[in-house]
């Protein structure tokens, strides 16, 4: 049994989760009223993983369930994690400067990641067991 915390990488990676966005958006369905233990018990992880306990950071509109039946993330569903508003995911996001700025503090493990100030940071973070020593997670970013 492996038991792993959640490390800066893949953090950061859980932040850009699920933000690339294809043209056909019009489908997407967006729900902020899940909790964050939910959301990794129920739509996050597997079979075969226990989860210990899970703790969340950040607005509440920056955290979501997403339902994509045309498939256009290519994931049915999902979890948004995003340092914005995650119903901006349904789009178009096709302006440049078009955000959302929440006004909430950033994360002193990622300010150190990138050398610079965070902001607007979501943070969702859990500690599992898992039955095998194999564990993956599909996630999309929107950035490039």
């Amino acid at each position: 049994m492996i038991n792993t915390k959640l490390e800066n990488g893949l953090r950061l990676a859980l932040v850009l989760v699920l933000l690339s966005i294809s043209h056909s958006q019009a489908q997407i369905t967006i729900d902020t009223s899940f909790t964050a233990e939910r959301l990794v018990k129920k739509i996050l992880i597997g079979n075969g993983v226990l989860v210990g306990p899970v703790s969340y950071q950040g607005p509440k509109h920056a955290i979501a369930y997403f339902r994509d039946p045309a498939f256009n993330v290519h994931l049915e569903e999902g979890i948004i994690l995003t340092s914005g508003n995650a119903f901006f995911v349904k789009g178009p996001n096709r302006v440049p400067d078009r955000g959302w700025a929440s006004g909430t503090t950033g994360d002193e493990d990622l300010d150190q990641l990138s050398a610079g100030k965070t902001h607007d940071a979501a943070i969702l973070e859990f500690d599992f067991v898992t039955s095998s020593e194999y564990l993956s997670f599909n996630f999309r970013s929107e950035e490039h």
